[in-house]
């Protein structure tokens, strides 16, 4: 079975810039490029202390306690090496995000965009002489995934409330 994914990493313009974010992403100048089954490092800067949890997330509403667990209370070092699982499926809105296991409202993201496409074959031979010899094959591949650097930066994901007390504060101004 061979699977085609691509996944575009686009930070989001927001009010709330990443300046004053928890553990911000470094995001290198070309991207990152995640290859399914391959292992990749993501990187941040390490901001807070203790441990933090790493999710792959999708949809609208994200939570601490929605999406993909990528690692668990795992050391703020500032990087993780991790290896997309094979059965990745094609979302158009994943976000992978950094929360601070101390206080999980405190996280930071990487919003992204994914298409792909699956498409199966299996190729396979057999033969038998008088000898009963007989010869099978079979191929297998990963799928890639291509996420290219957009604006260079990354922002705090900002709840709806918390946004709307600083554009109320701006407009009473």
């Amino acid at each position: 079975m061979r699977s085609v994914f691509y996944l575009t990493l686009s930070a989001l313009a927001s009010l709330a810039a990443a300046a004053t974010g928890a553990n911000p992403f470094n995001i290198p100048s070309e991207g990152y490029s995640f290859e399914t089954g391959e292992p990749t490092t993501l990187t941040w800067e390490p901001t807070t202390s203790g441990t933090v949890t790493l999710k792959l997330q999708w949809g609208a509403v994200m939570t601490a306690n929605s999406g993909t667990t990528i690692a668990k209370n795992i050391a703020n070092s500032g990087s993780f090496t991790w290896t997309p699982p094979a059965n990745l499926a094609a979302k158009p809105d994943y976000t992978i995000e950094i929360f601070n296991d101390d206080d999980t409202s405190e996280s930071t993201s990487a919003s992204a965009s994914a298409t792909g496409t699956s498409t199966g074959t299996s190729t396979g031979s057999a033969s038998t002489s008088t000898e009963a010899s007989s010869t099978t094959s079979a191929s297998a591949s990963t799928s890639t995934t291509s996420v290219p650097n957009v604006n260079g930066g990354m922002v705090n994901r900002v709840s709806g409330g918390m946004l709307a007390i600083v554009l109320g504060a701006i407009a009473v101004l």
